[in-house]
């Protein structure tokens, strides 16, 4: 009878230690894409289901450690996150409600899976103990500009959202160089750049993804805010600092760029007619 009952703490340990601590969430999670490229990676996790085609390393799950959670999953949301029988649970503001089984979750990587959709999601996961709100990229107060307006904006408006686009990118390479990270995703969120190891560029218009014009109200405001960040490049010139830290640098082009849009806006925006679309 000892032996039995030994042999079933033991077993009950093991159990324990192979379930995964609401603690281990608290994280930013990053949509890890590259094992699309080996189907071998995924199988064994649940047959039969597929990693989300649409999904790119532009997908983020940010869990805090007071149970509220940002993420673009593929719209911005906010709201309550759970953890509950191997189940991540998302309520967002709406009430609507997200369920995922994770499968494996560890100090690196989060593999869940959703199975309404039959898909699995990989993350890689980055540290969040932010100071303050305004430090985390993913956080409410530096996505405002991913929130489609109700009506057309100003030219002041138009300026607040393209300088909220710009801190979010300060805050977003920050976290790189606070966690020593040498590889972030910098080509699948939407945004009006095109950026290398050693710089950015602004992209031509008419190559701009859908999903940055949907940002806007419609296609004049987007145009607009477009035209103001061209001629404002125009008028100024990014000082590069002189870093070996690729991170570094970006933050502080993106950091001019903030300053920028504080300006008045460029006299040059909309003379071929305001209410020319494209």
């Amino acid at each position: 009878m000892k032996q039995i009952m030994l042999c079933l703490l033991v077993t009950t340990g093991i159990l324990f230690s192979c379930t995964p601590k609401k603690d281990v969430l608290v994280k930013a999670w990053i949509f890890n894409d590259a094992p699309n490229q080996n189907a071998g990676d995924n199988a064994g996790i649940e047959p039969g289901f597929a990693v989300d085609s649409h999904f790119s390393t532009g997908n983020f799950i940010d869990l805090q450690a007071d149970g509220t959670y940002s993420s673009y999953f593929p719209v911005y949301e906010t709201g309550k996150w759970f953890f509950k029988d191997q189940m991540l649970i998302l309520v967002n503001r709406k009430k609507d409600m997200l369920e995922l089984q994770v499968k494996k979750v560890d100090d690196e990587e989060l593999v869940c899976t959703n199975k309404f959709k039959r898909t699995i999601y990989r993350f890689k996961g980055l540290p969040n103990n932010f100071l303050s709100q305004a430090e985390n990229p993913f956080s409410v107060s530096n996505n405002l500009w991913r929130i489609k307006p109700l009506k057309r904006e100003t030219d002041e408006q138009l300026r607040k959202r393209m300088k909220n686009h710009f801190t979010y990118w300060k805050q977003y390479f920050s976290m790189g160089v606070k966690n020593k990270v040498e590889v972030l995703d910098i080509g699948s969120t939407p945004s009006l750049f095109k950026m290398y190891g050693n710089g950015i560029q602004l992209e031509y218009y008419q190559n701009l993804f859908p999903e940055w014009k949907n940002c806007f109200y419609d296609s004049i405001d987007c145009r607009l805010a477009y035209e103001n960040v061209y001629y404002k490049m125009y008028e100024h010139k990014i000082k590069w600092p002189d870093t070996k830290n690729r991170f570094e640098s970006f933050v502080s082009a993106f950091t001019q760029l903030e300053e920028w849009m504080d300006e008045k806006t460029s006299p040059y925006v909309g003379t071929e007619g305001k209410q020319k679309k494209d």
